[in-house]
C-alpha cells in the first residue's frame, strides 16, 4: 500500500479489495481501467480514473460494472460519461454498465497525484 493510499485509508476508510485490484492495473478490471483513461471529462480535460472519478470495476461473465462519482452531484455531463464509459469498455470487447456513486461525494483529492 501506497504513502497516498494509508492517508485516503485514514480519512476516507481502507480501500476494498476491487478497487485496489482496479489501480494496480489486475486481471479484466486492470483492462477496464486502462480503457477507461481515455474517457476525457471535455470541462477538465484529464480522463476520469485520473480524476478520481471512478470508485470501483468489477468484472464477472464479460461484464464490467463500474461505479462512478461525478464531479457535481448534477453534473450536465452526467449521461455523456456513463455513455463515453461504456463505449470504451465495448473498445477491449466486455459490456459495461456504469453505477452513479453520490455518497461519499468527490472531491478534489480525489485526483491522482
Amino acid at each position: 500500500m501506497s504513502f497516498l493510499d494509508t492517508i485516503k485509508g485514514l480519512f476516507f476508510g481502507a480501500a476494498d479489495a476491487e478497487t485496489t485490484a482496479v489501480y494496480a492495473g489486475e486481471g479484466d478490471a486492470g483492462r477496464v481501467i486502462a480503457a477507461l483513461r481515455g474517457v476525457i471529462d471535455p470541462e477538465l480535460g484529464k480522463d476520469v480514473v485520473h480524476l478520481g472519478m471512478i470508485r470501483g470495476v468489477s468484472v464477472v461473465a464479460g461484464v464490467a460494472r463500474i461505479r462512478l462519482t461525478p464531479t457535481t452531484a448534477g453534473c450536465p455531463l452526467t449521461g455523456w460519461l456513463t455513455t463515453a464509459c461504456e463505449q470504451a469498455v465495448a473498445s477491449i470487447g466486455l459490456q459495461g454498465t456504469v453505477e452513479l456513486v453520490l455518497d461519499p461525494p468527490w472531491a478534489p483529492s480525489d485526483i491522482e497525484g
